[in-house]
């Protein structure tokens, strides 16, 4: 999944970095401005999934929109504990308990968030996509033997399937880069 997320995860990564080395101080400012990227990045996944809900498809798409609902905004849950964990080692540092080694040696603290699609989700919305371009492909090839026959065309789409489609592809291109 982190290749689906690589804008996160280089967030994440760079919220490390800034928290500074073991032994080392972090760098505040550095800190604040990966919150804010983190807040943004989450804002858009949250973005994404309001207009996976309120997606409006033609018949047949039913099936695609579900894998996509909570595909993402589900993922956001996972950092809903992690301020309230924070809050927690400051207070801890506070109160002197975080039981520094004895070594002299810093402490390390780790929190990892690992993200997570149901098994075979990929292949599922790839087969969904295929399955609409194809349907589409023939309800447009009999649309035009129906007009060339002079006969009342099959209703194809409204044109949700397709902008449905091009809007997944869109978000999927731009979580890659």
């Amino acid at each position: 999944m982190s290749e689906m997320f690589p804008p996160l995860t280089k967030i994440l990564d760079r919220l490390t970095d800034a928290w500074g080395s073991p032994g080392n101080p972090g760098d505040i400012n550095d800190i604040h401005h990966t919150c804010l990227l983190l807040r943004n990045c989450l804002e858009q996944i949250v973005a994404h999934e309001q207009r996976i809900r309120a997606a409006r498809t033609s018949e047949g798409s039913e099936r695609l929109v579900g894998l996509l609902h909570d595909a993402f905004g589900s993922q956001i849950e996972k950092f809903r504990e992690v301020p309230d964990w924070l809050d927690e080692l400051v207070q801890k540092a506070v109160d002197d308990e975080l039981n520094m080694p004895d070594d002299g040696q810093p402490l390390i603290i780790s929190r990892t968030i690992h993200f997570t699609l149901p098994e075979n989700w990929s292949d599922d919305v790839n087969r969904e996509l295929k399955r609409i371009s194809n349907r589409a492909s023939f309800l447009h090839r009999v649309s035009g033997q129906a007009d060339a026959a002079n006969t009342q065309p099959v209703q194809t789409t409204n044109g949700c399937t397709i902008w449905l489609v091009v809007v997944v592809f869109v978000v999927f291109s731009l979580i890659l880069l």
